[in-house]
């Protein structure tokens, strides 16, 4: 039989998402661990899980790459955004430390990819685009009663009045 495959799963949130996706791979034969807030998180109290961490939002570079060198996990599945940008933010510090960082870049790598096929850190601003500011002329027409709006020069669109 072969050994469980070791898998982390980096959590900063409190949602039962990650308590799910634990006991799936757990019961599909894998060594599942964690890293995630102390107080009140759902995969505290999951019966498959091998080993938990606490994810420290004062240092949170430091508890996950502590959480990575003892379980030494084949992947890192991060279950939200904040934990990605994390493990981005680690994967290359650790490239800064020389060979003596190789193990925790290496595994990271392998779970997220390599770094030119990932999008820099926030994640989650490159979805959002900000709007550009546009200015907006309002009209009611005399005889109607209805309003026109006009956009910088665009031609008018008609909007009822309810």
């Amino acid at each position: 039989m072969n050994p469980p495959f070791p898998v982390l799963l980096a959590d900063t949130t409190r949602w039962s998402e990650a308590a799910r996706l634990a006991i799936a791979l757990s019961e599909a034969g894998c060594a599942v661990s964690s890293i995630c807030p102390a107080r009140g998180h759902p995969l505290f109290k999951i019966r498959g899980l091998r080993q938990a961490f606490v994810y420290s939002p004062l240092r949170p570079l430091d508890s996950l790459a502590a959480a990575i060198k003892r379980v030494s996990p084949a992947i890192i599945i991060p279950c939200d955004d904040r934990s990605v940008g994390h493990l981005h933010e680690l994967h290359a510090s650790a490239r800064l430390q020389g060979p003596s960082g190789r193990g925790v870049a290496d595994t990271i790598e392998r779970s997220l990819g390599p770094r030119k096929a990932t999008p820099s850190y926030p994640i989650a601003t490159s979805f959002y685009r900000p709007p550009a500011r546009k200015t907006f002329q309002c009209r009611q027409h005399a005889v109607s009663g209805r309003w026109t709006i006009s956009q910088s020069g665009r031609r008018e669109k008609r909007v009822p009045v309810f």
